[in-house]
């Protein structure tokens, strides 16, 4: 691979040392990404939730939940005795023991506000998300395509960006749409952040309708395509980079 395409919003300064390609950073985030449309929304009580519980989501792979990540459920769960933990299971049966059992390791006092859901096909997984207060972002390598479906809906983030791009990216997206009261700069802030926005029902109604009226600026954006066709054009006149 030659290049790495990615956006100045996703990259710190000096970046360029992260990667063995040639570091592509555009004005605007590398991916037209379409419009998404939820279902119809279901009662909590569909997938077992209580309406009286805060419900803390991350539903991003197990494979991205690093063991320092624990110490921020466990915050939470500490800080807020209404939390409840959404997580997600993937294919492996044996990653989602793994991880059940680390968290019994680590606090097992909290485990039964814990819920690891089986894997869901599209329409289920986007249910469950409309049923969240706030989405949980894990430490160092953030989300992706569940980090757009969320501020698609509206539903609040926390995030602690981390200096690489893989911890850069729903922070980026965040300050895209003008939403940064979910951006963090320390591990306590995180769990206040995200307790705070739990407990405060109208701020997450004014968070979701700012998300909703700005969430043009990230999907569909023509001029991610206007930024491949240029970098295509001048590749192709120019070639690859020569090797080092």
């Amino acid at each position: 691979m030659d290049y790495y395409l990615s956006a100045d919003a996703m990259e710190i300064p000096g970046a360029e040392s992260h990667y063995i390609e040639k570091l592509e950073r555009w004005t605007h985030f590398p991916s037209r990404v379409p419009a998404i449309s939820f279902p119809e929304p279901v009662p909590r009580s569909e997938f077992g939730l209580s309406d009286s519980d805060h419900l803390y989501l991350c539903l991003q792979n197990l494979l991205k939940l690093h063991p320092d990540f624990d110490d921020l459920l466990a915050g939470i769960l500490r800080a807020d005795p209404k939390a409840q933990i959404i997580l997600l299971s993937s294919r492996s049966e044996r990653l989602a023991q793994k991880m059940t059992q680390r968290f019994q390791r680590r606090m097992p006092e909290l485990m039964n506000r814990i819920w690891v859901f089986p894997e869901l096909e599209n329409t289920q997984f986007l249910n469950l998300l409309q049923l969240g207060d706030v989405m949980l972002d894990p430490l160092y390598y953030g989300g992706g395509t569940t980090t757009y479906q969320a501020l698609a809906w509206g539903i609040p983030l926390v995030t602690l960006p981390t200096k690489r791009m893989v911890g850069q990216i729903t922070a980026a997206l965040c300050r895209q749409l003008e939403y940064t009261d979910g951006i963090v700069d320390s591990q306590q802030a995180y769990i206040d952040t995200a307790v705070a926005l739990a407990r405060d029902p109208e701020r997450r109604a004014a968070i979701q309708q700012g998300l909703r009226q700005n969430a043009h600026r990230i999907f569909e954006d023509p001029q991610a395509s206007a930024c491949l066709a240029e970098f295509l054009e001048r590749t192709l006149i120019v070639g690859p980079p020569a090797a080092t």
